[in-house]
């Protein structure tokens, strides 16, 4: 018997990266994911070398989502293992160090992971505003990554399913060649937007390395432009606690303050463009995307 054909819509894969990048984005803390492995039921007890709190400090994390009760992705590059009981997992981390957002930034030469498995509580600002621009790259070069390998793949799996449909009709070379030069334009038109995210990755990494290749120079990022918080700050001392810095970390209409993700967002609010279309994206955004399936 013929094995059905198995067709995800464009959609359903686009939603596959986006929940994890959602996902993902929660994990900058060892905090956040040794409570990712809560409810993982995880292969391997506390004893193991792959203990849940070695993977977490290591900067691993569970996906719920996983179907498997032994794989952890790395919460910058979101690269995804499955692990053996046994295995090391900074020893895991070193093995990919290659063009790793965090080996580029600031990992010192004996390769030591302090920097991600520090309570919340030790972070200074400095430290924190490092962590969040390894994440950012990290994800960014992710998401440009998978949604490559998805368009080409669906648009395969489109031609696959219309030979199918088109199979036994007499006019098949004719209708799948018009049908062929439709996919072709939808794969370029959502391409191009990949290529502008990829751009925009450049862009990125170029203004971080100027941002830190001094320290005084940190403070250039958006969330720390304004002038009287940029005092504020200062006048807390050096190095400044993030703990510290939170309750003065305010806009101008005096909100509740920031945490860690949202600093990250407005480091890059006007940065943004925006592949996948969200309600709450501007408006540039939300007209960029459409669907073929």
């Amino acid at each position: 018997m013929e094995k059905p054909f198995n067709f995800q819509t464009w959609k359903q894969r686009e939603d596959a990266i986006f929940d994890l990048l959602g996902f993902a984005n929660r994990m900058i803390t060892v905090e956040k994911r040794l409570e990712s492995f809560k409810n993982a039921n995880w292969a391997y007890s506390d004893d193991s070398p792959c203990n849940i709190e070695a993977l977490s400090n290591a900067g691993w994390f569970y996906y719920p989502k996983s179907k498997c009760p032994n794989e952890a992705y790395c919460f910058v590059t979101l690269k995804c293992l499955g692990w053996e009981e046994d295995d090391d997992p900074w020893e895991e981390q070193k093995k990919r160090k290659k063009g790793h957002p965090l080996w580029r930034k600031f990992l010192p030469a004996e390769n030591n992971h302090e920097i991600i498995r520090k309570p919340t509580s030790e972070y200074t600002i400095d430290e924190l505003t490092l962590l969040s621009a390894v994440v950012l790259e990290g994800h960014i070069k992710y998401k440009v990554d998978e949604l490559a390998d998805a368009v080409y793949e669906h648009a395969q799996a489109l031609k696959d399913r219309e030979h199918k449909k088109m199979a036994i009709s007499s006019d098949f070379d004719q209708t799948m060649t018009d049908y062929e030069t439709k996919v072709k334009q939808w794969q370029n038109r959502i391409q191009n937007q990949i290529d502008s995210e990829a751009k925009r990755l450049t862009d990125i990494k170029r203004a971080h390395t100027e941002r830190f290749r001094n320290q005084n120079d940190i403070y250039k990022l958006k969330y720390l432009q304004d002038a009287d918080q940029k005092n504020l700050i200062d006048s807390l001392g050096k190095p400044c606690k993030y703990i510290d810095a939170v309750p003065i970390l305010k806009n101008i209409e005096n909100e509740e303050p920031i945490d860690m993700e949202s600093m990250r967002n407005q480091q890059t609010s006007r940065q943004s463009i925006v592949i996948r279309k969200r309600d709450n994206a501007p408006p540039s955004a939300q007209k960029s995307k459409s669907y073929l399936y």
